[in-house]
């Protein structure tokens, strides 16, 4: 009877300890769980500081620029409206892809890939950046000698890149910024540097 009742209390030993095993690595993994959602929240609140001010401040500078003076032609007040319309809706994509960082439907950002002449497509980034310079003067120079350049890439993500490294350049950099496309041996390469003390 004592041997019965010593081996039914060691497997219910042997039970007890398998349910803790199983319920420790439970809570263990709930806690890898709320760790990566703190660190997604973090990167959302970081993503949001950093990429939502630079179309909004092509939208305040294009808006600053057409209000001031009188008597401007129509044509520059439609330039105007259709940079600030280019940021708005750089912003609204922006915001689609925050929440969808928030709701967590995926680790991957969504590229939409397509063929893009980074020789003329850096010009036009370079004219939406017109309201980014009214609040200093800041000369920018794009040199390349390609005549074209050709890629394979997402065009919302070449022009938020680009955004990002003019807006900290023309932030924290001195009066001269330098954008410049040369070619590499696998692709091309887009270079912006300024003569400010640079950045750590």
């Amino acid at each position: 009877e004592i041997s019965v009742r010593q081996a039914a209390l060691e497997s219910a030993n042997e039970r007890l300890e398998t349910t803790v095993a199983s319920r420790t690595a439970e809570l263990e993994r709930l806690l890898a769980t709320l760790r990566e959602a703190e660190e997604s929240r973090k990167r959302l609140l970081t993503d949001v500081s950093h990429e939502l001010p630079t179309p909004l401040t092509i939208i305040r500078g294009e808006a600053d620029i057409a209000l001031r003076g009188n008597g401007k032609p129509v044509a520059e007040y439609r330039e105007a409206l259709e940079r600030c319309r280019e940021a708005a809706i750089h912003t609204s994509r922006l915001v689609d892809d925050l929440l969808f960082i928030a709701r967590r439907q995926s680790k991957e950002t969504r590229l939409h890939l397509t063929n893009v002449d980074l020789a003329t497509f850096i010009p036009k980034v370079l004219e939406d950046c017109q309201g980014i310079w009214v609040d200093r003067e800041a000369a920018i120079t794009f040199t390349s000698e390609l005549d074209a350049a050709e890629t394979h890439a997402d065009p919302d993500r070449l022009r938020q890149v680009l955004l990002i490294l003019l807006d900290n350049a023309h932030r924290y950099g001195g009066a001269r910024i330098e954008l410049r496309l040369t070619e590499g041996p696998d692709g091309y390469q887009v270079d912006v540097s300024d003569d400010g003390p640079g950045l750590d």
